[in-house]
């Protein structure tokens, strides 16, 4: 990937005392010094896929080329089905995905899964959105999405009125694959037929903006996207067993809509590729994974 070809600089940083100037363009982070300044050859990783941890391993990504200066890490957060399918041609070294394989994909068995955290998906609305207890449950959610309601005065428990605005991820998704399975969304009548009256977004970052901004909105991200959303208590069927989505009820297992996330690798890591991911399992590595709102694997025991 040429990092020439993204001309929007989002983020410079200095590490200082390392001499190093890290760029995050677009999706992707570039060490822009790592090389140089050891005379060492660099090492150059590819990382392509999920948007929900492409956070976590871009934070990664930063501390580790602040240790280690040979180093060129670029990160592209398009989508799971994106990031698994770079793994399957060999354009990437390392995919991201915020689900698990679907049937038709790894197709050779030469996909190795790296699981390396835990996420819940939060059910986010708009601030025009008033419901009771903020609890919403599966049967309610598939019918809003499916629109067999579509204003918010027909939704139980809503104490306010205004068209119901859905907002979804698109085909490439692991967010919107999970959320649809989890909820039973994925074979509900008219189902996909109305997501094609919804608004589609890139991503998790797209989607909490959007909510942000539109107040009858409602949309689904990872847990480290809910800033300025209001997420809601969520069950499969009764309020009684309702949970908002948090880092502890997802470790412990309470909150129904919770996944793990993955890094795949093309047959077993070796060389630069199994170097980051001892990085990421290590104390340092699942740290991160905290510091970003996620769940480390080592704290989610019940879905081990």
């Amino acid at each position: 990937m040429d990092p020439k070809n993204f001309n929007y600089v989002l983020l410079i940083a200095i590490i200082a005392g390392f001499g190093i100037t890290i760029g995050l363009q677009g999706y992707q982070l570039i060490n822009t010094t790592a090389g140089g300044a050891s005379g060492q050859q660099s090492v150059t990783l590819d990382i392509e896929g999920s948007t929900t941890c492409e956070p976590i391993i871009s934070a990664a990504a930063i501390e580790y080329m602040s240790i280690n200066r040979d180093w060129n890490i670029y990160i592209s957060g398009t989508g799971s089905g994106d990031g698994i399918a770079a793994i399957e041609s060999g354009n990437a070294d390392i995919g991201m995905a915020s689900r698990n394989l679907k049937e038709s994909e790894n197709a050779t068995g030469d996909l190795i899964d790296h699981r390396f955290a835990f996420d819940g998906i939060a059910v986010v609305v708009g601030s025009g959105v008033s419901l009771t207890d903020d609890f919403i449950n599966f049967s309610t959610i598939v019918n809003i999405y499916n629109q067999t309601y579509t204003d918010w005065s027909e939704v139980p428990g809503c104490t306010t009125s205004g068209s119901i605005n859905c907002y979804v991820r698109g085909s490439e998704s692991g967010t919107r694959a999970t959320f649809e399975s989890i909820t039973g969304l994925a074979t509900a009548d008219n189902w996909p037929a109305a997501a094609s009256s919804h608004s589609e977004v890139a991503s998790n970052g797209d989607m909490q903006s959007n909510i942000q901004t539109d107040t009858n909105g409602i949309g689904y991200v990872g847990l480290g996207f809910m800033s300025g959303v209001n997420e809601l208590k969520i069950s499969e069927n009764t309020p009684g067993n309702a949970y908002y989505p948090t880092t502890t009820t997802v470790s412990e297992g309470d909150y129904p809509i919770s996944r793990s996330l993955h890094l795949f690798t093309s047959g077993e890591a070796t060389g630069a590729t199994k170097a980051f991911l001892d990085f990421i399992y290590s104390p340092k590595g699942q740290a991160i994974v905290a510091e970003q709102d996620f769940v480390s694997i080592y704290n989610g025991s019940l879905f081990m």
